[in-house]
């Protein structure tokens, strides 16, 4: 069911398909770096000659840790279609866990996030790329054509599909990481499978919330919304707070959630209801609305739409099984939720709702081309050609699961009259987590029977209201003292963060009950520990302020705040995965207005630390400027008025002579950087840019205007499109976004880097905040000098918030030079900012 022989095939085919399309767009600060469909084939024949030029042979395997980004999507494509092997593992991973990946592949080279922390990469002999710094790198050496690529394509070696391109590690038993053998073939076949059932949606874009490390991410993620021509955005930092301020901003038209994060944002939106004194109105609508059609459904719960952007068609969700009332929720809230079925060992998915027959409870229909059937004791088998190889360098276990019938999944299962797939139990001896994470019970035991005071431990999942938690039942050795809640904090210290023991009890007899073989009856301890789901504070629906950090503690943990002790640890006392500590994060910007880094909350911290690392964190300062001057209507009538009045009045009183021959056309999307030598002087520089056609441009100017509501406030908005050019870090980079996102759009940004009107003849220096500026939105740079300027409209005196109106009248009518330069376009990111700023004043003064 292939549609394409190569994946260079398929990344030709999408760059050739939706030419002029964003494929990949991330904003890490200040400007959105884009990656456009086009570029594609170019960036893989600038992978290759870095591969060749870094001596990363075919057939080497490539480590990849790291955050979702642009760069680590080029980087899959380009491994996975140019004959390397790629190894991507979670971000999440312990560096023990990510040590044995690197002992069994023996892999030498890896492309790392400059923010990890990865010395033990590099004291194991590994050569280290930042992965941040992988495009910059194949852009230098992207040819200017795409001749080349019909070279690649024709490579034996890159196009074969049985040719292994990925790793994968799952979660592996006794410690040992699994890592699963993905061939070309798995991905085309698998992406070709979905992309038969899939809704089609018009303009689709996406915010990529999963990690690319996994399978789901990947195919459901990556790979499909490329062959829709999607545009898939990228958080620099994933949590629900930055998540939804993405959904307003990208509007996204579909998402791929795992049901945790669903629960999350449900809770916040309930949270919202209790704040307006409307959650029995909420309920009560949405039980009403799931008998009304979709779109009523979306008009009623306006709001949640407009949370999500307005455009969100339907959700995704995999990786954990979905709760029936979750499910139903979003429901009635006008969003379809699409559940499916699959497994890393079968690429990624085997099933899936049909949007328009979505049943909750099951994991929907068989996709086109593959094979599920269940065995006679009930386990879920999958054939067909997305079954992928095997586990690399484990026979033995790649021979126990996967058989001539397809792949044993350890899941049971059954199918409905109509073919829906229900999953009616899970593999004994893995937990799948609220958060979609698996843990193996093995893994866990064997680092817990390290420590010298256990004689016996049995890890099972345990059922709470917002899932599995892992829960341990101790057998401790007879001359151990120290208390159980003790020895399981230290052990947990020594577990990932997915593996932390957040239940726990002592066992009283003296062995735990044996199967006829001598082994744990490990069904006899899960069917005692679920035989009492753990009690959850219900979460309060009246208090909808927080004081501080606890507070936001105690909601997130669902405990009442006087119950919280200092000495109290996030994890194993309060039971906060890591998906619960992103959402203490998220809160905390949300609600306090505090930004948390998340890297310094670890298994060990405790609420007194929690405290501690709040009254550490940034305040995030409200940010405001006006919008309106660059809506459609606003552009208009700007427009209208600045031709109309504003210039023909500036001519009529001041004529500009051009000394050069010819002036430089100044590039749409640029900085305009100009001399401040009296009142509207930024006006010639409209004036040059006039004749070139379109008006649109936006200045920076002092936030004083706004801060103390001067009267020129609206002028400077009308006219020039002005937005407040704040001092502190933070408001300044709201502002810059403000001014890259409109540069994208083709408007100039009008700059004074003397910071200050000229009340004398001797020029100020430029500010050193013009090279910070330029190098922030990385554009080319024009230089207006206006000479002559003072003579006919000087300055006043006094500042023009203080000025009297006759002050600020022009002296007479005359004529002024303006001389402009060739447009500058430097590498910026190679400069200081204080570096740019010199050679910009430099420039400036040759004029």
């Amino acid at each position: 069911m292939n549609k394409y022989s190569s994946l260079l095939e398929l990344i030709h085919k999408t760059a050739r398909d939706y030419s002029d399309l964003e494929a990949f767009v991330i904003r890490r600060r200040v400007r959105k770096e884009k990656v456009f469909y086009h570029e594609l084939p170019a960036l893989m024949m600038g992978a290759e000659r870095f591969f060749k030029r870094e001596k990363i042979s075919v057939d080497s395997k490539v480590l990849i840790w790291g955050g979702n980004c642009q760069e680590y999507s080029t980087l899959l494509l380009a491994l996975w279609s140019l004959g390397r092997v790629a190894v991507p593992v979670d971000y999440r991973n312990s560096s023990e866990t990510i040590e044995k990946i690197i002992e069994k592949t023996e892999l030498s080279t890896a492309f790392a996030s400059k923010y990890f922390n990865f010395d033990f990469l590099v004291k194991k002999g590994i050569k280290v790329y930042y992965l941040e710094d992988f495009l910059r790198e194949i852009r230098r050496d992207k040819p200017s054509h795409v001749s080349e690529y019909k070279t690649l394509k024709a490579n034996k070696r890159y196009v074969d599909p049985k040719r292994i391109c990925q790793i994968i590690y799952t979660s592996g038993t006794t410690g040992i990481p699994k890592g699963v053998l993905i061939r070309q073939d798995n991905l085309l076949t698998n992406v070709a499978q979905v992309l038969a059932v899939m809704p089609k949606i018009a303009k689709p874009r996406t915010v990529s919330i999963l990690p690319l490390s996994h399978m789901f991410e990947q195919v459901a993620g990556l790979l499909l919304p490329m062959l829709f021509g999607t545009t898939i955005f990228y958080l620099p930092r994933v949590n629900s707070y930055q998540m939804l301020a993405a959904f307003v901003e990208y509007r996204p038209t579909h998402l791929l959630f795992v049901p945790q994060l669903l629960k999350i944002i449900y809770e916040k939106i309930e949270s919202k209801a209790v704040q307006a004194g409307k959650l029995p109105q909420f309920r009560s609508l949405q039980r009403i609305s799931r008998y009304l059609p979709v779109t009523i459904r979306r008009m009623i719960f306006g709001q949640i739409d407009k949370m999500f952007g307005g455009s969100l068609e339907y959700i995704a969700s995999g990786g954990a099984p979905l709760p029936v009332e979750t499910s139903r929720h979003w429901w009635a809230l006008g969003f379809p939720v699409i559940e499916g079925y699959g497994a890393t060992e079968a690429t990624a998915a085997a099933t899936m709702n049909p949007i328009d027959e979505i049943r909750p409870g099951s994991v929907g229909k068989i996709i086109p081309g593959v094979e599920v059937n269940i065995s006679k004791d009930g386990e879920i088998v999958i054939g067909g050609p997305s079954v992928t190889a095997g586990y690399y360098g484990m026979p033995e276990k790649t021979k126990e699961v996967f058989t001539k019938t397809g792949y044993r999944t350890g899941d049971i299962g059954r199918f409905d009259k109509d073919g829906y797939l229900y999953i009616t139990g899970r593999d004994a001896f893995k937990i799948v987590l609220p958060s979609g994470e698996k843990v193996y019970v093995e893994d866990v035991e064997s680092k817990a029977m390290k420590d010298k005071r256990i004689r016996e431990v049995c890890i099972v999942g345990k059922k709470t209201a917002s899932g599995e938690v892992i829960h341990g039942y101790f057998i401790l050795r007879d001359d151990v003292s120290e208390s159980l809640e003790k020895i399981v904090n230290s052990i947990n210290e020594n577990l990932e963060s997915k593996q932390q023991i957040l239940s726990y009890e002592l066992w009283k007899d003296e062995d735990f009950p044996r199967t006829p073989t001598l082994k744990v009856d490990r069904k006899s301890l899960i069917n005692l520990a679920n035989k009492i789901i753990i009690k959850e504070e219900i979460k309060s629906t009246t208090n909808s302020a927080y004081s501080d950090i606890i507070d936001i503690l105690a909601k997130v943990a669902g405990v009442e705040r006087k119950r919280l002790d200092d000495k109290d640890r996030l994890t194993t006392d309060l039971g906060l995965d890591s998906l619960g500590r992103m959402e203490l994060v998220a809160m905390a910007e949300e609600y306090l207005g505090l930004a948390i880094d998340e890297t310094k909350i670890t298994p060990k911290t405790t609420v007194a630390d929690l405290a501690v690392l709040s009254q550490q964190g940034l305040t995030a300062e409200r940010v405001w400027f006006p919008t309106w001057p660059f809506t459609v209507w606003g552009e208009v009538v700007r427009e209208l008025v600045d031709r109309l009045i504003l210039l023909p009045f500036h001519a009529s009183l001041i004529k500009i002579k051009y000394p050069q021959r010819k002036v430089p056309k100044i590039v749409a999307g640029s900085i305009i950087v100009f001399n401040h030598p009296g009142i509207m002087d930024a006006v010639c520089a409209l004036r040059t840019i006039a004749p070139y056609g379109s008006m649109k441009f936006v200045t920076n100017a002092a936030a004083a205007f706004w801060e103390n509501k001067s009267g020129l406030r609206k002028p400077i908005e009308m006219f020039v499109g002005g937005v407040p050019l704040y001092d502190s870090g933070q408001k300044l980079a709201k502002v810059l976004q403000l001014d890259s996102d409109l540069l994208d759009r083709g408007y100039n940004l009008l700059f004074a880097p003397q910071g200050e009107l000229q009340r004398t003849n001797e020029e100020v220096g430029f500010k050193p905040g013009l090279g910070y500026i330029v190098q922030m939105l990385d554009r080319p740079v024009s230089i207006v000098k206006i000479k002559g300027y003072r003579e006919i409209w000087p300055a006043p005196e006094a500042n023009t918030d203080k000025a009297r109106l006759t002050d600020m009248l022009p002296k007479k009518r005359g004529a002024v030079e303006v001389v402009v330069s060739k447009s500058i376009k430097e590498d910026w990111q190679e400069l200081s900012p204080i570096q740019i700023t010199n050679f910009l004043e430099e420039e400036y003064r040759k004029l």
